[in-house]
């Protein structure tokens, strides 16, 4: 008898506390509901959505949409994972708006064309020339904002000068002008450490820089009177000199040239490029250092190159 009347207590205690513990545990979960797009803002369809730190979590239906029942109240951040797009951490919020971009890891090819300007830097200066640059972009992305970027660009540099001298072939003592245009051609191999920075979905600034290759391939090299009679015309990488035993020892420009190149630029739709880079070379380019009489300066190719491109 004793017994039962224990056990009636025990029950009706129990049936007491019973809506109290309801209250508890439902106190101790929230409901969490959002939706989840990729970077053109189309449905993420199988994204999974799990609260950080545990394994309760959430798949997204056709139209991107989610909803955890019974996350943690705790709950603080969600984790975003789905197949071809970066992971992504986002705060807990009502109704939370989820976009993902495209991982971007890898290598990636482009072609670029523009205009160079460029000049032979010394004291006294030397008028800019006006180029072309063209050629074939690689580019290694470590992350969505770290990259490697070289490729190979054919670029003309060079520059213009005027100055007064003599003629061997004039009995004249008075002196004659002439203009020299120097217009080699490069073969550009940069190494450039890239920074991308998130602009708005579509566009991305970036910030380049490194060290460059340049091996001469061409060019010309042009003297005229101020009558518009040719001095000279040649290659200005290879001998003037009729003479086999010369072998391009009177040439006028060394072969090699490095320097840094640094730039900015824009990335549009992953597609379209937009660059504009600075290079200041480090090795004199002139052998013997005179591009013409009277010129005992050093000199130091100096210039700008302007590019749009598509990566492919």
């Amino acid at each position: 008898f004793k017994i039962e009347k224990v056990m009636k207590k025990v029950l009706i205690l129990l049936l007491w506390l019973l809506p109290s513990c309801s209250v508890v545990i439902l106190a101790q979960t929230q409901r969490i509901a959002g939706t989840v797009v990729v970077g053109d803002g189309q449905p993420a369809v199988g994204a999974a959505i799990v609260v950080k730190g545990t394994n309760i979590g959430a798949v997204t239906n056709v139209d991107g949409k989610f909803i955890i029942a019974e996350a943690p109240a705790s709950a603080q951040q969600l984790v975003v994972y789905h197949v071809g797009m970066e992971r992504k951490e986002v705060a807990v919020a009502p109704n939370v708006y989820i976009q993902l971009q495209p991982v971007e890891k890898g290598f990636s090819w482009n072609v670029k064309a523009g205009v160079s300007l460029f000049s032979f830097r010394r004291p006294d200066g030397l008028d800019e020339r006006t180029g072309f640059s063209a050629g074939v972009g690689a580019e290694y992305n470590f992350s969505r904002h770290w990259a490697i970027q070289s490729g190979l660009m054919v670029t003309s540099k060079g520059a213009t000068a005027e100055y007064d001298g003599y003629s061997p072939l004039s009995s004249s003592t008075e002196p004659i002008s002439y203009k020299a245009k120097i217009a080699p051609i490069y073969l550009d191999i940069p190494i450039l450490a890239a920074f991308k920075m998130d602009v708005s979905n579509h566009v991305k600034f970036v910030i380049n820089i490194g060290p460059y290759l340049a091996v001469g391939m061409g060019g010309k090299y042009e003297l005229t009177n101020k009558g518009g009679h040719k001095g000279e015309s040649h290659n200005p990488f290879k001998s003037y000199s009729s003479l086999a035993e010369a072998k391009n020892k009177d040439a006028l420009l060394k072969r090699f040239d490095i320097g840094v190149q640094g730039g900015i630029g824009f990335e549009i739709w992953k597609h379209y490029l937009v660059n504009a880079s600075f290079q200041h070379g480090f090795m004199e380019p002139v052998k013997g250092g005179t591009l013409y009489a009277g010129d005992t300066e050093k000199h130091y190719p100096i210039g700008g190159i302007l590019t749009v491109g598509y990566r492919f």
